[in-house]
């Protein structure tokens, strides 16, 4: 391959890095960051298999380039399976992207697949053509994107989504000190977030970070909680954050005790696991 295509796959490489961690740095929260790190840590679960694809792919045409006349013919049949196993996969994470995350960030979806499909049928008509060309550069991203991305999801998110846990917690201590303060002025805590910013803040503190929504906030009785969560494993596990000072997750009462899906003090009981923070009140919990 010439130098330009060594430069564009190691920058694609690159990008699908970024994409991955996007939603575990600060930023502005929005489901698109989500809904590409989905698609870029699947790249590297689903992708796995066209790794062997690619290995076959680029050993054949390796070979072919040692004869007097090549024949592409296992590189067609190769590209139209890779591309038919590419379109379903993309198509499904689309979908599933749409189901979540609304249309917004399923849209941008289809424009890479779009994008892709009339490329590879102009290389497609190449090797069905037999025609006399450079090395394709399709199968080293067979190859390099999965291992890539599979590495990245094992040894990178989880440093980061601690990092990322971390920095939210830090940014609710602001949230924390008004609704204590609001309690000393007004005899009583909040009913909301709204009725806080309303009385005593200009602006509520948000967790700042691409994929964590803003803080909930709810209150029972005479206590509260705040929670957050961020998603993790291609967006099939979601870590809940919860502040609980008074511990009322375990000592719900009347229509509280009765099981809310949106209501995270209820959703973490059926936990799969639960660890500390290292911050006062603050643990999270992993839900299915």
């Amino acid at each position: 391959m010439k130098r330009i295509n060594w430069i564009k796959l190691t920058g694609i490489n690159v990008l699908f890095i970024l994409i991955i961690l996007l939603p575990f740095l600060p930023g502005p929260s929005n489901n698109l960051v989500i809904a590409l790190s989905i698609f870029g840590q699947s790249a590297g679960f689903f992708g796995l298999l066209l790794a062997p694809v690619g290995m076959i792919w680029i050993l054949a045409e390796a070979r072919e380039r040692n004869r007097e006349a090549p024949d592409w013919r296992t590189s067609y049949y190769l590209a139209i399976s890779t591309l038919v196993i590419i379109t379903a996969i993309c198509l499904i994470l689309v979908i599933a992207a749409f189901v979540n995350f609304g249309i917004i960030a399923g849209l941008p979806g289809l424009i890479p697949i779009a994008f892709g499909l009339q490329r590879a049928v102009r290389e497609l008509k190449k090797l069905r053509d037999n025609a006399q060309r450079r090395w394709n550069s399709i199968p080293f991203y067979l190859l390099t994107i999965p291992l890539i991305a599979f590495v990245s999801r094992v040894y990178l998110v989880a440093p980061l989504s601690d990092y990322s846990r971390d920095f939210a917690i830090q940014r609710s201590q602001r949230l924390i000190t008004s609704i204590e303060d609001y309690k000393i002025k007004e005899g009583q805590y909040p009913e909301s977030i709204k009725d806080l910013e309303a009385r005593h803040l200009k602006t509520i503190s948000s967790p700042f970070i691409m994929g964590i929504r803003p803080f909930r906030y709810n209150k029972i009785n005479d206590h509260y909680s705040i929670s957050f969560s961020q998603w993790l494993e291609l967006g099939s596990l979601e870590e809940i954050v919860l502040y609980d000072k008074n511990d009322i997750r375990n000592n719900l009462e009347g229509p509280y005790a009765i099981y809310d899906y949106k209501f995270d003090l209820c959703r973490v009981q059926g936990a799969s696991a639960s660890h500390d923070t290292g911050y006062d009140h603050w643990r999270y919990y992993l839900v299915d």
